[in-house]
């Protein structure tokens, strides 16, 4: 591997105009509470021959994603009290490429 083109690394996410927003809600039987999630319809490249559908999670006032490109940001990961690297909410930054 070599460092010459870091792009080829990144985590490459592309968000369509005909992406789909799914917003579901309800009460918990557990505890009772109200609960709300919201996610965006992307597509990752993760170096197989077709892009992956993915499920972008949306704060719930958050502006959706336009159609684009865009990279994971570094704020999307996060390390365990064990030491171990886990995802977390996943940002997107805009990519450069059109």
């Amino acid at each position: 591997m070599s460092n010459q083109n870091i792009n080829q690394y990144l985590l490459k996410v592309q968000v369509f105009a005909t992406s789909r927003i799914d917003e579901r809600s309800g009460v918990s039987q557990k505890t009772g509470k109200d609960w709300y999630i919201r996610n965006q319809e992307a597509y990752i490249d993760l170096g197989g021959q077709f892009p992956v559908m993915v499920k972008i999670p949306l704060q719930k006032d958050q502006i959706p994603y336009g159609p684009g490109n865009y990279y994971v940001h570094p704020s999307s990961f996060r390390v365990s009290g064990y030491s171990d690297l886990q995802v977390s909410d996943i940002v997107l930054v805009p990519s450069d490429e059109k």
